[in-house]
C-alpha cells in the first residue's frame, strides 16, 4: 500500500513540476515524459514518447550528446550537463540535466530544465563584456580602474604604455607604484570623493621623456547596489590644448601691457559699438570704469551723442 500511494505522489509531482522529466531507452528514444514537456519543449508528452532525442536536439549539440550518454551507460551519473533542443516553433531551447541509468528499468531517467533566459542572459553578458573590453583595450585615453584602497584592477595599453610597464606588473598594486607621487596625490584625493559615488574631474601633470605632459581626467564610480565597488579614471591627454591656451594668455598679457602703456586714452569696440578694452588712461581722462563699462555699449553710457555727428578722419594730400 505504500508503495503505491509513492507512485501516486510521484506521479502527481511529475505533473506539476516546472522541470521536465522523463526516461531514455538504450536506443534513445523516449520511454516516458512528464507535461511538462509542453511548456518546455512545446510537445506533449504523447508527441515525444517513442521518438528518439535526436529528432528533436540541436544538431551543433549532437555529438557532445552522444558522448554525455557514453558516460551515463557506463555509469556515470550527469549533473550539470547542457545542451540545446529545438522548440516545436522552432527555437532553441536550453536545457540543463542530471540523468542516471536505471538498471532494473534498463532506462536512462532525466530531469531537464530550461535554463534558456538564464543562459540567453549570460550570453548577452558575455558579449557586453566583450564590447566593453573591446572598447576600453581601443580607447585612444587613459583608462584604469581602482578599488577602494586605491589598488589598480585593470589598465588599458595607453596607461601601459604611458607608464612603460606591463599589465601583471602593476594590477594589486597601488597607483602611486606607477606614476609620479605629486600626482598619484592628486588622483588619491579624487578617489576618495568618487568612492563616495560623485563623478569627478580634474587634471594632472606626469613628466616624460623630459616633457611636462598634462592630462584633464574624469572619474567614474561603478555602482553595485547603493555601494561604489570600484572607480573608473578615463584621462585624456590635453598638452597641446594647454599650450594653445598658455600662448594665447602669454599674448594676451604682452597687449595688454603694450596698451596699459599707452599714454593716450586707448578704448577697444566691436561692431554693436559694446566696449571691450579700456585702458587706464581711457579710464581717467573719460571717466570709464572698467568693471562698470566694459560690455556696454558706447550709446548707452552717452546717450547723449546718438543725435550728434560723425566726422571721419582722411587722409591728407
Amino acid at each position: 500500500m505504500e508503495n503505491v500511494v509513492s507512485l501516486e505522489l510521484w506521479e502527481k509531482l511529475a505533473k506539476i513540476s516546472p522541470d521536465m522529466l522523463c526516461t531514455f531507452d538504450t536506443q534513445g528514444y523516449f520511454a516516458a515524459v512528464s507535461q511538462a514537456s509542453s511548456d518546455v519543449l512545446g510537445y506533449n508528452p504523447e508527441e515525444l514518447v517513442g521518438l528518439s532525442y535526436e529528432v528533436v536536439i540541436q544538431p551543433d549539440d549532437l555529438v557532445v550528446t552522444q558522448q554525455a550518454i557514453l558516460q551515463l551507460a557506463a555509469g556515470h551519473n550527469m549533473k550539470g550537463f547542457e545542451n540545446r533542443y529545438v522548440h516545436k516553433n522552432g527555437h532553441d531551447v536550453y536545457l540543463h540535466w542530471s540523468a542516471a541509468w536505471s538498471e532494473e528499468e534498463k532506462v536512462f531517467v532525466c530531469v531537464a530544465r530550461d535554463i534558456t533566459e538564464l543562459t540567453v542572459s549570460r550570453i548577452r553578458l558575455r558579449e557586453n563584456d566583450k564590447r566593453y573590453q573591446a572598447l576600453f583595450d581601443n580607447s585612444p585615453d587613459i583608462v584604469f580602474v581602482q578599488d577602494g584602497q586605491g589598488l589598480l584592477t585593470e589598465a588599458n595599453h595607453v596607461f601601459l604604455n604611458l607608464i612603460g610597464t606591463g599589465k601583471e606588473e602593476i594590477i594589486g598594486k597601488p597607483l602611486h607604484a606607477s606614476i609620479p607621487a605629486e600626482a598619484a596625490a592628486v588622483s588619491s584625493a579624487y578617489l576618495a570623493e568618487a568612492m563616495k559615488g560623485a563623478n569627478v574631474r580634474f587634471q594632472f601633470e606626469i613628466q616624460k621623456d623630459g616633457r611636462k605632459l598634462v592630462f584633464d581626467a574624469q572619474m567614474i564610480p561603478v555602482v553595485f547596489g547603493n555601494q561604489t565597488v570600484e572607480v573608473q579614471t578615463v584621462a585624456r591627454d590635453v598638452t597641446p590644448t594647454k599650450r594653445y591656451i598658455e600662448t594665447i594668455q602669454s599674448q594676451a598679457e604682452k597687449l595688454n601691457a603694450i596698451f596699459e602703456s599707452i599714454t593716450d586714452a586707448f578704448v577697444m569696440i566691436d561692431k554693436e559699438w559694446r566696449l571691450t578694452y579700456i585702458n587706464s588712461e581711457a579710464e581717467r581722462l573719460v571717466q570709464l570704469d572698467r568693471k562698470l563699462h566694459l560690455g556696454k555699449s558706447l550709446w548707452h553710457i552717452y546717450p547723449e551723442q546718438l543725435q550728434g555727428s560723425f566726422t571721419p578722419i582722411t587722409s591728407m594730400r
